[in-house]
């Protein structure tokens, strides 16, 4: 777990996350299809989901892609998402994305969550916080 607020954790995508992020992807598509179409292909089946973890954890022991869940701690479900991609360690920089389901908009949920892995991206690889 890398940070809790209010009653929510982000927690970085594990191996054994495939049942929870195929859940999560698979039954808010028209939600998120504009900005995750290649997440939703890689996660149309449970074994394909579980595939994508275990791929995102050795891509994130080398850098490449970092992804985590926000978790709301009361009903112990995903409710969102944020990725870490075209990391450049060089500088180091990259682009976030994320998403939060239908439910849970609206509430800063998302705003909060996409700060916390920003400033422990920051904290713990020395990432630029915020560049126009």
């Amino acid at each position: 777990m890398i940070a809790t607020f209010n009653s929510y954790q982000i927690v970085p995508l594990q191996a054994n996350s495939g049942a929870n992020l195929h859940e999560l992807v698979q039954n808010n598509i028209p939600q998120i299809r504009t900005y995750f179409p290649g997440m939703i292909s890689d996660t149309d089946t449970l074994e394909k989901s579980k595939n994508f973890c275990t791929t995102t954890v050795k891509k994130a022991a080398s850098m490449e892609y970092l992804a985590y869940l926000i978790q709301d701690t009361r009903t112990k479900k995903s409710i969102g998402l944020v990725d870490v991609k075209r990391l450049d360690m060089r500088v180091p920089k990259a682009e976030l994305g994320y998403f939060i389901i239908k439910p849970y908009e609206g509430q800063g949920i998302t705003t909060r969550a996409v700060n916390l892995v920003s400033e422990y991206l920051a904290e713990k690889y020395g990432f630029i916080t915020h560049q126009s």
